[in-house]
This record gives C-alpha cells, sequence and structure tokens, in this order.
C-alpha cells in the first residue's frame, strides 16, 4: 500500500523492447519534473541552523526562526531577505503555515 505509483511505472515497462521502454521513461521523466523546481507559494516557520553566521550576507543568525514566501523544491525566498533564494540545507523546518 502507498506504492500505487510504481506499480503503475512497472507494469508500464513490462513485456516491453528496450527502446520502447527509454521513450516511455523519457515521456515519464518530463511528465514528473515539467514543473519541479518551479517557485510556488510556500509559507513555513524555519529555523536558520548554518554554523556561520555570515553566511549568506550576514542577513541571517544562528538559531533565529524565519519565514518563507515561496519554495521552489531547492531553494526559499524568505520575509524582508529581498529577491535572492537561500538553499533549503540552512534551514530546519519548524512547522507549515
Amino acid at each position: 500500500e502507498g506504492f500505487e505509483a510504481e506499480a503503475a511505472l512497472t507494469n508500464m515497462f513490462k513485456d516491453q523492447s528496450e527502446v520502447a521502454q527509454w521513450k516511455d521513461f523519457k515521456e515519464l521523466h518530463s511528465a514528473i519534473f515539467a514543473n519541479a523546481f518551479q517557485k510556488k507559494p510556500c509559507r513555513r516557520v524555519l529555523r536558520y541552523i548554518c554554523q556561520d553566521n555570515n553566511l549568506p550576507h550576514g542577513f541571517f543568525v544562528q538559531g533565529e526562526v524565519y519565514r518563507s514566501t515561496d519554495f521552489n523544491g531547492a531553494t526559499y525566498s524568505i520575509e524582508g531577505y529581498s529577491d535572492r533564494l537561500i538553499g533549503c540545507n540552512y534551514f530546519k523546518r519548524i512547522k507549515d503555515e
């Protein structure tokens, strides 16, 4: 239970030639990742966990709490941090708003 997508993918590739499998994989990959990493609204409370308070640009302080406005799967937009993005690995997610 919970692996229905994987089962569907396995069934899709059954009894197909390698060329057909590759073509199907490319189509599936394009469908999945076409919208991946697009900036989407995302309101989260985040704690800055980076060891170096000077990264990036001295704006963030280790242990302080910040709020995101957008997320693209890898980077956040943070309230008050202009239009720049910052990697999600600098933060610990506290909660979604």
